[in-house]
């Protein structure tokens, strides 16, 4: 009776649409599996929730662990359809670039990657409230938060930009404006996000869409060449430096 009392019922179809992995154990030999899946779904790609609803009979079980058979993920590939030398000339011809990133930056433990990114593309940045903290504000490229709880240099780097550069950010209504329109609307945009229903929001006009994993963006964004010669000097001396960006 305790394992579906008066209170019980089917939670997996509750939450299968609100969670990357949800599953009922009722095998209490599976929840090695179930177990290591769940924590392989939760933490890899874009990370989210997950779901195991173990009914109280099968808690109550007793296992052998060494026994249970374990969860072996599918080797992720690692080729890129996407032509990033296009996208390489399109930031290094840009006159006034900007980096717009987001928490993917940190889910994707590429802190170092991206700095190395925006030194080698002297690229201004500006973060989302959940990067907030990636950047010290005295990095040279860095000039603060942007959206409608932002500071005032990200809204004039917004309106001035030609080129926006949107890493591991959702870029959303309240970051760039109910009709998208805290930004110049003359300006390129180039996505890069993991999510492909981010790039896809009813309004938002992407020019560049990059599904992929900013592991593999920083890769081959990083490589530094000779035919690439990088002069921002006109547009990073407009920006406006305050103590208070």
């Amino acid at each position: 009776m305790r394992s579906f009392g008066v209170q019980g019922f089917n939670i997996i179809e509750n939450v299968e649409n609100i969670t990357k992995y949800s599953v009922q154990i009722t095998e209490p030999e599976s929840i090695k599996l179930h177990l290591e899946k769940a924590i392989h779904e939760a933490s890899s790609g874009r990370p989210g929730p997950v779901w195991l609803d173990i009914p109280f009979d099968v808690q109550a079980s007793m296992i052998t662990p060494e026994d249970l058979e374990g969860y072996s993920p599918e080797k992720s590939s690692t080729h890129i359809d996407h032509d990033l030398d296009n996208i390489k000339s399109i930031i290094s011809d840009a006159q006034k670039p900007l980096v717009i990133f987001g928490q993917g930056i940190r889910n994707s433990n590429t802190i170092n990657e991206f700095n190395h990114f925006l030194d080698l593309y002297k690229t201004p940045s500006i973060s989302s409230r959940m990067s907030l903290d990636i950047l010290p504000y005295e990095h040279p490229y860095y000039f603060g938060l942007g959206g409608m709880r932002g500071h005032k240099a990200p809204a004039y780097l917004l309106k001035q930009a030609d080129l926006l550069i949107i890493l591991g950010s959702s870029f959303t209504h309240a970051y760039a404006g109910d009709e998208y329109d805290f930004y110049n609307k003359n300006a390129q945009t180039i996505m890069v996000n993991i999510d492909s229903s981010e790039m896809n929001k009813p309004g938002l006009n992407i020019d560049y869409p990059v599904e992929l994993d900013l592991n593999n963006f920083f890769k081959v964004m990083n490589q530094e060449s000779d035919s690439y010669s990088i002069d921002r000097t006109d547009w990073l001396k407009k920006l406006p430096i305050t103590s208070s960006r």
